[in-house]
């Protein structure tokens, strides 16, 4: 009912505004309620029938957005991309405050390594062979299909080993297309534009943890009142500084997170402080990023090879991130829902549309033409497949695999 308290108050600002000029502030607000209300209804309407709220979020961001309805089109208006900015610095922040497992070991390093290079090598090979895509192109799209996805897991679990998970896999993911895009680009002319590009991600995650550790040092996260304050300002100022200096907002947000985990220790103050507020800026970022993109004019005609690239990576994440780390978590721990446990990694796509959309250095600028086409419409799919369809899927997958404990409770 907070949500939609906040949709109703939004809405009544914006239809008490004079006007509604192109990229006004009354614009945003008309724009942001309708998304938000829009967003509401969807995650009311999905929860009826046992789906995540994700999916009604994404679904109704999708259809009333640049490639539906036109409602509320972000990417139009500076305002509403600043409150996505915000939105998502702050889910990455709730990824880094699941913190790090102290230690881990070196096989379960290997397995993320060997299984984020065995998915980009066997994409680059099947690419290669359908003949859709030259050899710079299937090792992009391959190291790009091996992104994972720690910010959507966020909505879909609470727990921090498989956040840490997400967390590690992400920073190996990240090396891996850095280290393609550095390898295809060294000698070409937009060299320089690749290496500031990894500069600026290790920028962002620096930036980030340097901005947590001050505030913790000058006492602002030891109290209640001005841990809010003091955050909403940080996230507020990146929002604006992340343009012009290029920096991103998933490393930032996650990098501060992680310094905050591991000064709060066991007593948690800041995490159980923050959490509340996870799912109203869940909701503000996924329909905003679903509304961010997906216009007609990006969408038609289809480009060469989507299809069958989306199939084949969702074929190859299923057996490598659901189906191995199940294993593996059955095998090492002690878990409940071991059984179900890897299908929550398979999520992907918010990282891959920030480096797509985000205030950055942007992707498309790094590759050819041609590739910047199909890494546009990739975005959509990912957000459909992986933000919509996923989500959807592990909720039946929990339903139909229900944890020991529940099922014990159940049949005394």
């Amino acid at each position: 009912m907070k949500n939609l308290a906040v949709c109703g108050i939004v809405l009544a600002l914006a239809a008490l505004a004079p006007s509604l000029q192109p990229g006004s502030f009354s614009e945003a607000a008309w724009g942001l309620g309708t998304l938000l209300l829009l967003a509401f209804v969807g995650q009311r309407a999905v929860e009826r029938i046992g789906l995540p709220s994700i999916t009604g979020w994404r679904g109704a961001g999708c259809a009333a957005g640049a490639g539906g309805l036109e409602l509320g089109v972000p990417r139009a208006n500076q305002t509403l991309l600043g409150l996505r900015t915000v939105a998502l610095l702050w889910l990455a922040f709730q990824v880094g405050l699941g913190g790090l497992p102290r230690w881990s070991p070196p096989r379960f390093y290997l397995l993320l390594a060997g299984g984020t290079l065995l998915t980009q090598g066997v994409l680059t090979l099947v690419l290669m062979l359908s003949g859709d895509f030259h050899l710079h192109q299937a090792l992009v799209l391959g190291a790009l299909a091996s992104l994972w996805g720690p910010v959507v897991l966020t909505c879909l679990t609470d727990s921090d080993r498989l956040r840490g998970v997400a967390i590690k896999g992400t920073a190996i993911s990240l090396v891996s297309v850095v280290s393609t895009l550095v390898l295809l680009c060294a000698g070409d002319e937009s060299g320089a534009r690749v290496y500031r590009f990894a500069s600026m991600l290790l920028l962002s995650g620096v930036a980030g943890a340097v901005s947590a550790e001050l505030m913790w040092r000058l006492g602002i996260l030891a109290h209640r009142r001005p841990a809010i304050l003091g955050m909403i300002g940080l996230f507020s100022a990146a929002a604006v500084l992340l343009q012009p200096l290029e920096l991103y907002a998933v490393p930032f947000g996650s990098c501060a997170g992680l310094v905050v985990a591991r000064r709060q220790g066991e007593g948690r103050l800041i995490s159980r402080l923050f959490e509340s507020a996870r799912p109203f800026s869940a909701m503000i970022f996924f329909v905003l990023a679903a509304a961010s993109v997906g216009a007609h004019g990006d969408l038609l005609p289809l480009e060469k090879g989507l299809p069958q690239f989306v199939l084949i990576q969702l074929l190859i994440l299923i057996a490598l991130r659901g189906v191995v780390p199940a294993l593996w978590f059955a095998h090492h721990f002690d878990s409940e829902d071991a059984r179900r446990i890897g299908w929550l990694l398979i999520p992907k796509g918010v990282l891959l549309f920030e480096l797509m959309y985000g205030p950055g250095l942007r992707l498309h600028g790094l590759v050819d033409e041609t590739l910047g086409r199909f890494l546009h419409q990739l975005v959509v799919a990912d957000l459909l497949v992986y933000a919509i369809g996923f989500p959807a899927a592990a909720a039946l997958l929990q339903w139909l695999l229900p944890a020991r404990k529940q099922t014990e409770a159940t049949a005394d």
